[in-house]
This record gives structure tokens, C-alpha cells and sequence, in this order.
């Protein structure tokens, strides 16, 4: 997707440096590899803040389909083998 805005930010000499040789290492554009970086490290912190809130009753259900086995699904497979869009 097209950039449209911009985002300053402040760091030290030694700081740019080091995310430049990075930058450097992975043939990439300070931009790029800040753009990337910081929008990995966002994904991984927003996963790890899921939460999502149940009733005693749908907990109750909610562990009772999560203690079953899984049966043999070729979707279920699928899905399982992929790698998650922020992985690609």
C-alpha cells in the first residue's frame, strides 16, 4: 500500500547507525526496514493482548468443545500447515 503519511521519530547517532548496517545487512531502505520491523513488533504485541471475555456458561462450552479430539479434517490440516499472513 502506498505511504501517505509520515512518522518521526528521535534517535541517538549509535541508534541509526545500528538500524542502518541492518538496514545494510537486509538490502533494504532505513524505511523499509524500519517500516517492517516496527509493524512486526506491533502484530506480536497486539497478538499477545488478545482477549476476549465469557460467561461461566460459555466457558463452560467453550472448554468443553476444546477438550474434544479433532477429527480427521483436511480443512483443519490446512490451516494448521499455513503460515500466518504476517509470516509471509
Amino acid at each position: 500500500m502506498p505511504a501517505t503519511t509520515n512518522i518521526n521519530i528521535r534517535a541517538s547517532e549509535q541508534v541509526r547507525d545500528l538500524i542502518d548496517r541492518g538496514a545494510a545487512a537486509a538490502h533494504k531502505t532505513r524505511t523499509e526496514f524500519m517500516l517492517e520491523a516496527s509493524a512486526t513488533a506491533a502484530q506480536n504485541a497486539l497478538l499477545d493482548q488478545t482477549y476476549f471475555s465469557l460467561s461461566p456458561a460459555q466457558l463452560a462450552e467453550f472448554e468443553r468443545i476444546m477438550s474434544e479430539p479433532l477429527s480427521d479434517n483436511a480443512g483443519v490440516a490446512k490451516l494448521i500447515a499455513a503460515r500466518a499472513p504476517w509470516e509471509r
